[in-house]
């Protein structure tokens, strides 16, 4: 179901905040929105105002599944200045898929800042989320955004995503046995063997019913929300990547192309079949993959041992880097909390917040 809201929205999402109107934006907003968000990030990501306003339609009007949240601060001369956006994705946590707040950016006027403007944007988005049934949000903030959240606006930590890389370039002489490992042909009983593809075909449609077992918490991945989230993304370069056994997916990766002068791939997402065969097959087919072509990979991963395993036995390593996952509760009585905050429970990677 998508949810929009047009000039005659519920009129507890409007408020006063000194001179300034907090609201739930509008289509017609998303080019004020966009020019924000180049004044903004200009240092930190920088793109034009066209670049921005496709990414910015591509999320909040685009055809994944779920519905936008975004809230507006318009002064008393229509300057947009300030803009909290969130997407409402669907979350497995235990046996209940949840409709879920995922925010994407939270972005003031530097005319603005100092004051508690970020706090009335954030509680506007409480009030949305009570009336589209989001239980509960999730966010993968910067170190900055961490510390004001946590102190502002009362985020809680859930876990954190290892941060793993590769030197496939100088491979480290100590690391030598694991890359003969990954060079080496893998027998899998299924033959299964790794296929590049160009988008997210009919194949996968399956893949989310078959495997969602294997995990206990983590976002939902429909054929649709796959199409969405990589194949009509802008401003991105993705490789896809698949174990296949027959006309069977068991598992997928997807691998960020870096920008130029960069040369650390990323990979945003890897799922399907937790069978130990399979993990091993799949983090061994990425390395094979990678290898001419990629002279660093990375992952961020929040996971269960035998996931980080397998990429570690592959040849990646941890050096202690880790990511901080926050969350915060709108509606407690719907929100099983023991199986939120168990760290253990939680598959996660940057698919979910790689959006900006």
């Amino acid at each position: 179901m998508r949810i929009e809201f047009g000039h005659h929205a519920d009129p507890a999402l409007r408020e006063r905040f000194g001179d300034l109107t907090i609201r739930p934006s509008q289509p017609e907003d998303l080019p004020a929105v966009a020019s924000l968000a180049e004044r903004v990030f200009a240092e930190s990501r920088p793109g034009t105002r066209s670049e921005w306003l496709a990414e910015l339609r591509w999320m909040f009007q685009g055809s994944h599944l779920g519905c936008r949240a975004s809230s507006v601060a318009v002064d008393g001369e229509g300057l947009l200045v300030g803009h909290y956006g969130s997407l409402i994705r669907r979350f497995q946590v235990g046996r209940k898929i949840v409709r879920t707040g995922v925010p994407v950016d939270n972005m003031i006027d530097e005319a603005h800042r100092g004051g508690r403007l970020q706090w009335w944007l954030f509680e506007n988005q409480r009030r949305w989320a009570k009336l589209v049934d989001v239980t509960w949000g999730i966010g993968a903030p910067t170190e900055e955004a961490y510390r004001i959240g946590r102190r502002l606006l009362g985020y809680r930590r859930l876990t954190t995503m290892k941060v793993l890389r590769a030197n496939l370039a100088s491979f480290p002489r100590h690391r030598l046995h694991a890359l003969g490992r990954w060079r080496t042909p893998m027998r899998h009983p299924r033959r299964a063997r790794i296929e590049t593809l160009d988008r997210f075909d009919s194949r996968f449609a399956p893949l989310w019913e078959r495997y969602r077992d294997d995990y206990r918490c983590t976002e939902e991945r429909s054929l649709d929300w796959l199409r969405w989230r990589f194949d009509e993304a802008p401003r991105r370069t993705y490789t896809r990547l698949a174990l296949v056994t027959g006309g069977e997916i068991l598992r997928y990766a997807v691998i960020r192309h870096p920008p130029p002068g960069d040369g650390t791939w990323v990979i945003v997402d890897l799922w399907g079949s937790s069978e130990p065969i399979d993990l091993a097959a799949m983090a061994r087919g990425i390395m094979r993959w990678a290898s001419g072509r990629a002279p660093w990979l990375e992952i961020s991963l929040a996971a269960t041992e035998p996931h980080l395993q397998a990429l570690l036995a592959a040849g990646f390593y941890w050096e202690g880097k880790e990511r901080p996952l926050v969350f915060t509760v709108f509606e407690p009585d719907k929100v099983p909390e023991r199986v939120v905050q168990e760290p253990s429970n939680w598959y996660v990677t940057e698919a979910f917040h790689d959006t900006l």
